[in-house]
């Protein structure tokens, strides 16, 4: 985890009296079987669209932009509420793709019903097609050319094989980069400038039979002009899930893919280094996971990390429901009652929730710490334990309990008798190792502090 410049909080020191703490059982509902531990979903119903939903994408205001076949739209992230048409073709079409130029002042989208592609600046609100590109599936851009092109995932020739084309977005001029077998699928860059495809399997719904190839980003420049790329120059990165619907890369290059056919569908996590992945991080019954954006927060985006960074993704069926998903990490709660300020000698109980998994609680007592910092590195990997909320180098107590099987732990105590006595309550839960593939997080991991000063 991050690293964060730290100050003191400083209070009174913390008496012997909390050694009579005690472990009583708790227990508190099960997690939705729909999300592991470590995060959490929620649902946002979507209105009817006058063709399909395509994207998400995030605008610089924090706003989704969606097209739904005839108008691109601005909508709450927080209610789904329309809150602006942007534009409004003059006939519906089947949408593609939405990606936001580097510039963060344009957006550019595609429909597959004629093959254009459209470019629209959200401050001048202009509308302009500059290409034409029959069924194309994805867009996205190079991290070092800038705006003027635009790389897209296509199959307008018949065949087994499908391309990879750069578009100049001022004169629509195309130019073939690659080539690979299968049908048009998501792409992405990384901020290397390696390329990643993930074509749709010949065989469409036969399970098992879903990759994704990385092309080095050398190889990606060296193919502008008269050269292409055949399949053969890439690398295999991550196979035997179903179909790549989506996939974004976050911050510290974790892969975050939207798998499915028309009737099994997940959201996948997949490391760096490619290779394995974890599947079923979010999984809706019914519903199929679509388009996929990632919001980029203050925080990293990490199994019972803090909430900030944000993934959206658009699920739907074929009957008319359709959802906007935000999925973010859960970081355990932890709460105290009847009160963060009791009387003198009040017996208090703290509940720590959202642990499932883990087996031991390491209670800690202490001075708090405002903000949080993550202390001495963990592994060869590089991790870092999670943010502490509390000042190891002074006087703390520490007591280990058990995590019962729905993630619950608790303790009780009495509140010393002395007027104005300040502490920091904090629990370290672990050990849990991580979902195969992905970027293995800490083991161990804290909940959120809790302050309590004696009135």
């Amino acid at each position: 985890m991050k690293s964060h410049a730290r100050t003191a909080h400083r209070g009174r020191t913390l008496p012997a009296v909390l050694a009579a703490i005690v472990l009583p059982a708790a227990s508190v509902p099960a997690q939705s079987p729909s999300v592991v531990p470590g995060f959490r979903a929620r649902t946002i119903t979507l209105p009817k669209p006058t063709k399909s939903w395509t994207g998400p994408e995030v605008l610089p205001d924090g706003r989704i932009a969606l097209f739904d076949g005839q108008n691109l739209l601005a909508l709450d992230p927080s209610t789904g509420r329309i809150v602006q048409t942007l534009v409004r073709l003059s006939a519906a079409a089947w949408g593609t793709s939405i990606v936001l130029g580097p510039s963060k002042r344009v957006l550019y989208f595609g429909e597959s019903s004629t093959g254009a592609l459209y470019a629209f600046d959200l401050a001048r609100k202009s509308l302009r097609r500059f290409a034409r590109l029959q069924l194309h599936y994805d867009l996205a851009f190079h991290p070092i050319e800038g705006e003027r092109f635009l790389y897209a995932t296509a199959k307008p020739n018949t065949g087994s094989r499908t391309q990879v084309y750069r578009i100049d977005t001022l004169t629509g001029g195309t130019d073939l980069i690659a080539e690979e077998t299968g049908w048009s699928g998501p792409l992405a860059f990384d901020h290397r400038g390696n390329l990643y495809t993930a074509p749709a399997p010949l065989s469409f719904g036969k399970p098992g039979l879903g990759r994704v190839l990385r092309w080095p980003a050398a190889k990606v420049l060296g193919a502008i002009g008269p050269g292409v790329l055949r399949e053969k120059e890439a690398r295999l990165f991550v196979k035997a899930f179903d179909n790549a619907r989506d996939f974004v890369i976050d911050g510290q290059g974790t892969f975050y893919l939207t798998d499915g056919t028309s009737k099994t569908s997940s959201l996948l996590e997949v490391g760096p280094k490619g290779g394995s992945f974890a599947k079923g991080l979010l999984s809706l019954p019914g519903l199929s996971l679509s388009g996929i954006a990632f919001s980029e927060g203050t925080r990293p985006f990490e199994r019972f990390g803090s909430p900030g960074s944000r993934i959206f993704a658009l699920a739907g069926n074929y009957t008319g429901t359709n959802l906007l998903v935000v999925f973010e990490p859960a970081r355990p709660a932890l709460s105290v009652v009847p009160s963060s300020t009791p009387a003198p000698g009040r017996a208090l109980t703290f509940t720590a929730s959202g642990m499932k998994g883990a087996g031991l609680a390491v209670w800690m007592f202490g001075t708090g710490r405002t903000p949080e910092m993550a202390f001495a590195p963990l592994g060869a990997g590089g991790l870092a334990f999670p943010d502490f909320g509390i000042v190891p180098t002074l006087p703390l107590l520490v007591v280990v309990g058990r995590v019962n099987a729905l993630g619950v732990a608790r303790f009780s105590v009495k509140a010393p008798s002395t007027r104005g006595i300040r502490w920091t309550t904090q629990v370290l839960a672990g050990p849990l190792r991580g979902l195969p593939g992905g970027t293995p997080p800490s083991p161990w991991f804290t909940s959120t502090p809790t302050t309590v000063q004696v009135r």
